[in-house]
């Protein structure tokens, strides 16, 4: 890692040295990422601190997923636009608009670091190894979900921009995620298996038990005990409440705080 561009452009001349990374996965699912340094004069780690790290990896992840189920305290989002920053080379921000500088601020690993945070410089690593793959530009652009500080979720995507040389910059469009972006990752903290997760999502999206059956080519008997071990896992005890339990957390206090602008605006135009 220290000889790598990625590594010392931003690392070195903050006094970082050797790098430990290590993904934070339950089953096939990634939670987080974990990031270790050791200062430059510092020795390396070594072959029983990386397996110390592997072991618990598993508990870490397991962590991050329940963490996803805490109920946080409603606040006022602020404004909802999406923003816009553009990387340098080395991947350092060379641009930023006002939107997407306020979302960076709402990440819990900036602006304490000299570099973007890691959920930007994913996307941005991800592009660049699928173009690595192949000559041609990717026809889809690298997404990810990330949570602020406030509890709030937003999408990545990253992309790059063609100038005269077929080749410029990357960029990271940062955006609200809608409710179909984030109902799959709130099924998944429940520990939902895969059957459950699609009949789960189905009921999401207002869909009949003979609807579900017709999508699964399962009897509606079958529909049924899936939804029961759906209600056990998430504790909600009807449809209604679990697209409430699903959503609400997200979407409410936004929707209250927008409530609430439009009610002071609409007062003060009266």
């Amino acid at each position: 890692m220290r000889d790598s561009r990625r590594f010392s452009s931003p690392s070195v001349p903050i006094g970082f040295g050797d790098e430990l990374r290590a993904a934070l996965r339950v089953g096939s699912v990634t939670w987080g990422v974990m990031c270790l340094h050791r200062d430059l004069t510092g020795s390396g780690f070594t072959a029983d601190e990386a397996a110390f790290l592997e072991r618990i990896a598993p508990h870490l992840a397991v962590g991050l997923r329940t963490a996803l189920l805490t109920e946080r305290t409603a606040s006022d989002p602020g404004p909802n636009d999406p923003g816009l920053l553009v990387l340098a080379e080395d991947l350092s921000i060379a641009a930023v608009t006002a939107p997407a500088e306020r979302w960076l601020s709402e990440m819990s690993d900036w602006p304490r670091r000299s570099e973007p945070p890691q959920a930007i410089l994913a996307v941005a690593g991800w592009l660049m190894a699928l173009e690595h793959a192949s000559e041609e530009m990717p026809k889809r652009m690298p997404r990810a979900r990330v949570q602020t500080r406030s509890g709030q979720w937003l999408i990545l995507h990253a992309s790059r921009l063609a100038d005269a040389t077929g080749r410029g910059p990357i960029t990271v469009i940062l955006e609200p995620a809608a409710p179909a972006d984030i109902a799959p990752l709130a099924l998944q903290a429940y520990g939902l298996t895969e059957r459950e997760m699609q009949v789960a999502q189905l009921i999401l999206q207002g869909r009949s038990t003979g609807q579900i059956v017709d999508a699964l080519s399962i009897s509606a008997l079958t529909v049924q005990q899936h939804l029961k071990a759906v209600f056990d896992k998430t504790g909600a005890r009807s449809r209604r409440e679990l697209v409430a339990l699903i959503f609400a957390q997200q979407y409410l206090p936004r929707m209250i705080a927008e409530a609430q602008a439009n009610a002071e605006r609409d007062a003060g135009t009266t």
